[in-house]
């Protein structure tokens, strides 16, 4: 086997084992990790639509609502109308959520912080640099 082809499934099982404690330790909430990336999105976004976050987030539409769907549920998102188009509708935090979401926000970023403490400086430079190019690569597929 070539060395990428054995770099690349190095990769792809300790990706694996990233996302699976992420998902599995939902930090201190009911929010899945497919729910946090939806809450993100309408954090930076402010108002928008089903299309909007399914754009940001390379999903379906559908996938985009059914995420939306739960969120509403549990209350962390509002659907707003729209008082020129009444077929639009907008999805944005709840005002009771706002604040929590920022606090949570922060104890995501000590996860990830403690999560990255076997890096040393240079190593999370480095590695912040080639995910984002991975990143931005996937976005211009």
């Amino acid at each position: 086997m070539d060395t990428r082809k054995q770099a690349t499934l190095a990769i792809m099982e300790s990706m694996q084992v990233v996302r699976r404690r992420l998902m599995v330790r939902k930090t201190i909430t009911d929010i899945t990790f497919s729910q946090w990336a939806v809450l993100s999105a309408v954090m930076k976004m402010k108002r928008g639509g089903i299309k909007e976050i399914a754009t940001e987030l390379d999903i379906t539409p559908s996938a985009a609502t059914q995420l939306v769907d739960e969120l509403v549920l549990k209350g962390y998102l509002l659907r707003e109308g729209s008082d020129r188009d009444r077929r639009a509708i907008f999805i944005k935090l709840s005002p009771k959520q706002e604040k929590n979401l920022k606090d949570l926000k922060a104890k995501r970023l000590k996860k990830f912080n403690i999560m990255f403490r076997v890096l040393d400086d240079e190593e999370l430079r480095t590695y912040a640099v080639l995910n984002k190019k991975i990143a931005v690569g996937l976005l211009n597929r």
